[in-house]
């Protein structure tokens, strides 16, 4: 043990004798572990870490699937035949995203929500921090009205005091006593945000039908001795056996995932493209530092042969240079850790919401021991090829040899910059063909006008709105206050708009076709909708009619239907006047105006079905009510829209005192929110790509110093001659634009091979796009032209008669 101590100090006495190349080495590795280690923290917060449940690796999700939609949500009967028939589970609980307008406090606000079946939380092995959670008589239609709240809504509304538990909030005007608070650190895959929970088994009861999906996601942990495989049999034998004892139902099976790799399959690929990418910068800057630590054992050529012809072996040798690079990477990792302690603030600050709620960022002790591994790992790793290099051949040839004669350790210098060039190629051309396929979606038409647009959305709850009657006099308050705000050119009101979370689907057919089978079932995504609507959004009509002030509940129901679901339902023919119906035929729509496809799901984002219907809002059936309380209102300004927000929210208060509005936001940042997970990884791409052209430019910026330097007498005998600056700085160039192209040829195969693999994982990548490898390719020569230019300009300042003296 003593004698690595003795070869510590002595690495660190070494080190400091040369204080800038040990600054320099430090400096790049901690910016490569920093970011490699920052990186690492949001894979294994999103990736890697278990769930903060009792015995995570049990649980799991179950939705529903049929053969026309790959994933449904549950409906709460066929919940509750599941939990009463199932053999597999231990436990089985359910949950949807809810929102509620909060009043009774300081102000009315509308609060987000999480609905639990009893015995939910037990199921995950959560204990309240105080009171207790539903009882299954709670967890019934007609059960008491009660709440448990989050411990942030506890202590920023309640005051954090324990006696909140049998108080009572104000929930849509239904009071709920409060029992319960959740613990601090509790965390849930639901919508992030949520202040309240409420029993899911006081669902409105349109929303507690068979067949109808409100947004339940049913959660299990998997009896001992159960394996996935046996439950997914068994939930498929229980659905078949639900779709025979209702036969006028469509066929919907359960679907049994991992929960932890079902919340996460949608950003599994993408952070494993950015570790891929990180993973290439961290390569290029192992390769730098390993092309400095060659130069420096260069020049310590002759003190390392001095020391073999003292009788110094070459093991020893080897082991004190691995101990100075394991030495450095230890210093650069200590410094990148603190650099990864900051980026992954800026990372938390920057994430976006669908990294969702899971998401555990930040740097624990398995993040420390990644960096710790990848900090002595690349000292160890770029110490090496030196070390073996710098201590082989005989002791005579060392100590005759001079700066001159290191043609073989310049070869290597060589190959490891042509090593950089080509990484920094691969890592640049994988950026940019990402880059450009998520600028292609950000550009794609959305189906409408979305500039102008101020959109928000309220509920009207049905304590104070009780009848058809009662909310359409408040949509027509709404509508003539809203009218009448100066900046306000056009009104419209809805149930959503695109790109709302919250939507509907509907089972549709032609109005004389028999029930469809269940792999030919067409289902749209419908918009209830007030006259105007079309064109305040800016959606072009293609054919017919918009709705009027005279398509109420006693006319004829009407419908407008987007170009797809025209062309497949009436392919090559006119719709107008034609009749749909929904699948059970109970309810019939007759097509007035054929309207323009809008993307409702996002940018980018893949659709759940490709079809969309509308129809008035005022022609919503009674059994239907509880889906027409909650309002989308578009208002297209002549202002700023967000300017209008306060005007808005003081309209509504005159109307309804207990009002909130929430989700207030213009359409342009709605549609570009969309894309923000994808804005998020470009960015972090964008990032290690500029950090490997920093990196290649720095070691190309070395290279070609070390060889002028070596070249200095040559050079100044060449001007000597007669040779002029410009001819010698061309010459100096060119090589190193030689070692770049070098560089491009090598990492043109690699790239091709790595974008056709960058095509598996993001969608939209065109891996052969010529103008992106043209443009990195001009970039890397630039970058290497700027790096060769400098040192041939210093040297060719330097005088004559100076450089025929130098060695």
């Amino acid at each position: 043990m003593e004698g690595f101590w003795r070869e510590i100090r002595v690495a660190l006495r070494s080190l400091l004798r040369t204080p800038g190349y040990t600054t320099a080495v430090i400096c790049i590795l901690a910016i490569a572990v920093g970011a490699t280690t920052a990186l690492f923290s949001i894979v294994h917060g999103v990736l890697l870490k278990p769930l903060p449940y009792r015995d995570p690796e049990r649980l799991v999700l179950i939705d529903e699937t049929s053969k026309a939609l790959d994933r449904l949500s549950v409906s709460y009967p066929d919940f509750l035949d599941w939990r009463d028939r199932s053999k597999s589970f231990a436990a089985l609980g359910a949950w949807k995203d809810e929102t509620f307008n909060l009043s009774g406090l300081d102000r009315p606000e509308r609060v987000k929500a999480w609905m639990f079946s009893a015995g939910l939380l037990r199921l995950l092995g959560v204990t309240p921090a105080l009171g207790r959670e539903f009882t299954p008589e709670e967890d019934r239609p007609g059960g008491m009205p009660v709440a448990l709240v989050t411990n942030t809504f506890w202590r920023t509304h309640l005051g954090g005091d324990a006696a909140a538990v049998g108080r009572t909030l104000s929930l849509d005007g239904k009071p709920h006593v409060v029992v319960g608070v959740l613990p601090r650190r509790f965390r849930f895959p639901g919508q992030s945000g949520a202040a309240v929970v409420v029993p899911l088994g006081q669902l409105e009861p349109e929303l507690n039908a068979r067949g109808v999906g409100p947004g339940i996601i049913a959660i299990g942990r998997l009896a001992r001795g159960v394996t996935l495989t046996q439950a997914r049999h068994e939930m498929e034998t229980i659905g078949r056996a639900i779709h025979q004892e209702h036969a006028d139902s469509a066929l919907v099976l359960p679907m049994v995932q991992p929960m932890h790799g079902d919340l996460v399959r949608d950003l599994r690929k993408r952070l494993l493209l950015l570790m891929g990418a990180v993973v290439l910068m961290l390569s290029i800057a192992v390769a730098n530092v390993a092309n400095l630590a060659l130069a420096r054992g260069i020049a310590r050529q002759r003190e390392l042969a001095v020391r073999v012809a003292l009788g110094a072996g070459r093991g020893r040798l080897v082991r004190e240079l691995l101990v100075e690079s394991g030495v450095l990477g230890l210093c650069g990792g200590i410094l990148g850790m603190f650099l990864a302690v900051g980026c992954a603030d800026v990372l938390l600050a920057l994430r976006p919401e669908s990294l969702g709620p899971m998401a555990d960022l930040g740097i624990d002790g398995t993040v420390l021991a990644f960096a710790f591994v990848a900090s002595v790992g690349s000292g160890l790793l770029f110490g090496t090829v030196p070390a073996l290099m710098l201590t082989e051949g005989k002791v005579s040839d060392a100590l005759r040899a001079t700066p001159a004669d290191a043609d073989n350790r310049g070869r290597m210098r060589t190959a490891l910059i042509i090593v950089e060039v080509a990484l920094a190629f691969v890592l640049l051309v994988g950026a940019g063909l990402t880059m450009r396929a998520y600028m292609q979606l950000e550009r794609a038409p959305l189906g409408f006008e979305p500039r102008s647009l101020l959109t928000f959305a309220l509920t009207a709850p049905g304590t104070k709105y009780p009848t058809a009657e009662d909310l359409r006099v408040f949509r027509q308050q709404l509508a003539t206050r809203f009218a009448a705000l100066p900046g306000v050119s056009e009104v419209a009101l809805g149930r959503s708009v695109p790109m709302d979370d919250d939507y509907g689907g509907i089972g549709l057919k032609l109005r004389e076709a028999p029930r469809p089978e269940p792999g030919e079932l067409t289902i749209a995504v419908y918009y209830p909708i007030s006259p105007g609507y079309i064109k305040s959004m800016g959606i072009a009509l293609l054919a017919g009619r918009e709705f009027t002030p005279s398509d109420g509940l006693d006319a004829p129901s009407v419908a407008i239907i987007d170009e797809t679901l025209a062309s497949r339902f009436f392919p090559r023919q006119d719709p107008l006047g034609r009749w749909i119906s929904n699948t059970s035929g109970t309810r019939a729509f007759q097509i007035v105006g054929v309207a323009k496809h809008v993307v409702h799901f996002g940018t980018g984002q893949p659709e759940r079905t490709p079809y969309q219907m509308y129809y008035p809002i005022e022609q919503t059936p009674a059994e239907d009510l509880g889906d027409a309380r909650r309002l989308r209102v578009v208002l297209r300004a002549t202002v700023p829209p967000l300017s209008l927000a306060a005007a808005v929210q003081a309209e509504v208060s005159a109307i309804d005192p207990d009002q909130p509005i929430f989700d207030l936001s213009t359409m342009e940042h709605l549609a570009a929110s969309t894309m923000n997970r994808e804005r998020f990884i470009i960015v972090l791409l964008g990032t290690f790509a500029g950090l490997a052209i920093v990196l290649a430019a720095t070691g190309l910026y070395a290279v070609i110093s070390y060889d002028v330097s070596r070249r200095t007498h040559e050079i100044g005998v060449r001007m000597a001659l007669g040779a002029n600056a410009g001819a010698v700085q061309r010459m100096v160039v060119r090589q190193g634009v030689r070692l770049a192209l070098a560089g491009l040829a090598a990492g043109l195969v690699a790239s091709i091979i790595a974008s056709r693999l960058a095509t598996s994982l993001v969608s939209g990548v065109r891996p052969l796009d010529p103008a992106t490898y043209v443009a990195v390719a001009a970039l890397l020569v630039i970058m290497a032209v700027v790096a060769s230019w400098m040192p041939a300009r210093r040297v060719t300042r330097v005088e004559p008669a100076v450089a025929l003296r130098a060695e």
